[in-house]
């Protein structure tokens, strides 16, 4: 079973506690990384003093875990999944997911703060909010079936294919 780690945030935007998974998840499952290697976790954050001080290790998947997560959503994607969930059901999870990372915003912000070394107002309104945005435009589009195909310039594709 994976460890966790918990954070505790006092700065001026955010103060709380807050404890995440360090292992993979994995046929909806929190797991221990098959060949073991951990990835050493550094404070990037601007709100914190960037010492180098490592403060956690976090699994780090393996072309091992990867061939184990495929097969585990191939096999729910034949069984639980697939055609067997209608897209008003998708769209509803989506909506709950949305809602849920909205209900605990502050608390994925000042993660995200730390994660990737933003301002918290950064994270919280533009990336945070962003996703809970993007969610709720994809569960919008869940149960429509509209037949048509959305046109692009042909030349865009094409420019940006010879630019790759």
């Amino acid at each position: 079973m994976p460890e966790t780690f918990t954070y505790t945030f006092d700065t001026p935007t955010y103060k709380g506690s807050s404890t995440v998974n360090t292992g993979l998840f994995i046929n909806n499952e929190w797991v221990d990384p098959v060949d073991g290697d951990l990835i050493e976790y550094v404070i990037i954050s601007l709100n914190t003093t960037a010492t180098g001080e490592v403060i956690t290790k976090v699994a780090g998947g393996s072309k091992a875990d990867v061939d184990k997560a495929v097969e585990a959503a191939k096999k729910a994607y034949k069984t639980i999944w697939g055609l067997k969930t209608p897209g008003k059901a998708r769209g509803q999870l989506l909506f709950k997911l949305a809602d849920l990372i909205e209900k605990e915003l502050d608390e994925f912000a000042a993660l995200e703060s730390l994660n990737a070394g933003k301002v918290y107002a950064k994270a919280k309104f533009a990336d945070i909010g962003g996703a809970i945005s993007v969610f709720r435009y994809y569960a919008g589009w869940a149960d429509k079936i509209q037949g048509k195909t959305i046109e692009v310039r042909s030349w865009s594709l094409e420019e940006a294919t010879l630019q790759s």
